[in-house]
């Protein structure tokens, strides 16, 4: 099945909407993406999960490996952060 439009498309729904894909699933926007969540968000993946920005990334393997690159890396809070190995 094929959904095509010319023009702007807008859905609503009023209850709950749960998406199954069978295989792989990809999704391109030409410009930007934004989404609201009033609570929480959970994003699950099974072996790695990565985000990437120009020269920044985090990546985060099931092992535990956590990996955070970039030009530069600050981080800030109200509290040092104690880091151990």
């Amino acid at each position: 099945m094929s959904v095509t439009t010319g023009r702007d498309l807008t859905e609503t729904i009023t209850g709950s909407r749960n998406t199954n894909i069978g295989k792989d699933s990809a999704l391109v926007a030409g410009d930007n993406r934004s989404a609201s969540i009033a609570h929480n968000l959970t994003v699950q993946a099974g072996d790695q999960l990565t985000l990437t920005s120009g020269l920044a990334s985090t990546m985060m393997k099931k092992d535990g490996t956590i990996d955070i690159g970039g030009k530069d890396i600050s981080i800030t809070g109200s509290v040092y952060p104690l880091l151990t190995r």
